[in-house]
């Protein structure tokens, strides 16, 4: 974990570095005298470091949502928790939801007759007052309304960094 909180540490550096660069860019190709070639490659290198940032955005935020999952798992409450560690802090949020069916299904069909609306007229459910009428009957002990599919968990988690910490 050293290792990879020294390589944070190396990217927040760099980023200040590309951020200065960006700024002497930006000069260049507002310039008039900079050439319409050097505006094509400027153009491209952005578009390159685009697809890296994102591509590094993505890969982070799947190890993220990964460790939210794990600490979830190995928690010992269910729904909002926070655990501390030395450089932060993550609160923990899990919420039952349901796989909502797709219209023009059969699922979607009993959804729309348990509901009593006519399968002709446009209807476009507020979904999230659909996950709270589905946890609200969960915790009830009342059965799901025929249509929807599987239960899962959702967890989310939000890290904070602590005071002091940089």
């Amino acid at each position: 974990m050293k290792t990879f909180q020294q390589l944070c540490d190396r990217v927040q550096e760099l980023w200040t570095e590309f951020h200065g660069e960006l700024i002497t860019m930006t000069e260049l190709i507002a310039s008039p005298k900079t050439a319409m070639g050097d505006l094509v490659d400027a153009g491209f290198l952005c578009r390159e470091m685009e697809t890296l940032l994102d591509d590094w955005r993505k890969e982070c935020k799947a190890r993220k949502e990964l460790v939210t999952k794990i600490l979830a798992i190995r928690s010992p409450a269910f729904g909002d928790y926070t655990i501390q560690g030395k450089l932060a802090s993550v609160s923990l949020d899990a919420t039952l939801e349901v796989e909502i069916p797709k219209e023009g299904t059969p699922e979607y069909d009993e959804i729309l007759k348990y509901f009593h609306v006519d399968p002709d007229i446009p209807f476009k459910p507020h979904w999230k007052k659909v996950q709270e009428l589905v946890l609200q009957r969960y915790q009830d002990g009342v059965p799901l309304p025929p249509g929807f599919g599987k239960q899962y968990t959702k967890t989310t988690g939000v890290f904070r960094r602590k005071h002091g910490q940089n």
